[in-house]
């Protein structure tokens, strides 16, 4: 049983944390693009594990129909169920399924109010010095 969550983690949520059903949303998505279409019952997305960590499982696509089969370094695959549609250009929000380690993963969050679109440097990356 799950006494706590933690202050950081819980604002933005993940995909983890979703399937607790805990009484929130997440808040923190990766905007990706399809890249390919293979096949009717694939696609490709432009974001892997270099943008998505996987310690805490495959990220969780937001559009009901899709799911993440696998991520290699700069890609996603998704299977595609029959009758979503989904072409070369969209946009797929996906769900990390751990954020901590996502968002170390980038430079910057880009956040929406509803109103305005702003960039928050992620200012506690941790970076490796140069050798």
């Amino acid at each position: 049983m799950f006494t706590e969550a933690q202050a950081g983690s819980y604002v933005l949520l993940d995909a983890a944390y979703d399937r607790m059903q805990l009484p929130f949303e997440p808040a923190l998505f990766c905007v990706t693009t399809v890249i390919s279409r293979p096949e009717p019952g694939r696609a490709v997305l432009d974001a892997g594990s270099k943008a998505l960590a996987t310690d805490q499982g495959l990220p969780v696509p937001v559009l009901p129909g899709l799911r993440v089969l696998g991520l290699s370094d700069e890609h996603a695959c998704l299977a595609v169920l029959p009758g979503v549609s989904l072409t070369v250009g969209d946009k797929v929000f996906l769900i990390p399924s751990h954020v901590d380690p996502t968002v170390n993963l980038h430079d910057a969050l880009y956040v929406y109010d509803g109103a305005r679109l702003d960039r928050w440097p992620v200012d506690g990356r941790r970076v490796t010095p140069p050798l």
